[in-house]
């Protein structure tokens, strides 16, 4: 059985999204609310400042899409407090999404409730998290799911994953299985099962702790191997 070395309540790590086929990698920096053998907790503050670096000159999303394509800016900064839970070795991860100071909504978030200290939930299908030196890595497979406190969900970006299957930017096989974990976390969502049992009912009053600091990202975030690696088509070489 390999050991794990785990993180502890409070720290920081670097998440990284990489391998992503407009040539940008993106680093979120996070603190760590638990580690266990089940799943990885991490919290976002609002405020958080992200970072996009380029690994590579080629942009191939932008040579599929010509002038529909819009680029990121090389930093941003998300509105709202984002717990995330990750199962671990799912294709998936839960963004619960709070407005702890009572912050508005930001326009993208137009389906997000608008008053309450929580405002809702996005899904994020994205291959399992793999452990780094400096935090975790993941590639985001673009199809989403929004749920509201309700349970009432919706498909997000559907279109994108169609229009990407299209001009061969993601494999059909690939689409078939964010598809196929979509469903499966719909499954629960309707049976109102895990986490999404009463609704998000026990997390509507979680608060980080006053001790933890401001996350910070690893400065040598972009220099760590494996920016580059799409990981639904690269298996990760096995730790030492």
């Amino acid at each position: 059985m390999i050991s794990i070395d785990r993180w502890a309540p409070g720290d920081h790590i670097t998440l990284r999204f990489v391998g992503h086929d407009d040539g940008l990698a993106m680093a979120y920096p996070q603190i760590v609310v638990a580690d266990t053998e089940d799943e990885l907790l991490l919290f976002q503050p609002a405020g958080t400042v992200v970072e996009n670096r380029r690994y590579t000159d080629r942009n191939a999303r932008a040579d599929a899409f010509g002038g529909e394509y819009r680029p990121l800016p090389p930093t941003f900064i998300p509105a709202l407090d984002t717990l995330r839970i990750i199962p671990t070795g799912a294709s998936h991860a839960i963004e619960l999404l709070f407005a702890l100071d009572g912050q508005p909504n930001p326009p993208y978030l137009g389906w997000a409730a608008m008053a309450g200290p929580f405002r809702g939930a996005k899904i994020n299908l994205q291959t399992p998290f793999r452990r780094t030196p400096i935090g975790i890595d993941t590639t985001d497979n673009r199809l989403d799911l929004t749920v509201l406190s309700d349970l009432t969900w919706d498909w997000k970006d559907a279109e994108q994953v169609r229009s990407c299957v299209e001009v061969g930017l993601t494999f059909p096989e690939e689409a078939i299985g964010f598809y196929a974990e979509a469903e499966r976390v719909i499954a629960q969502i309707e049976t109102g099962c895990g986490h999404f049992a009463g609704g998000f009912a026990t997390w509507f009053d979680w608060r980080p702790e006053s001790s933890w600091t401001s996350p910070t990202l690893a400065s040598d975030w972009h220099e760590v191997p494996g920016i580059d690696h799409d990981l639904n088509r690269h298996v990760p070489l096995p730790s030492a």
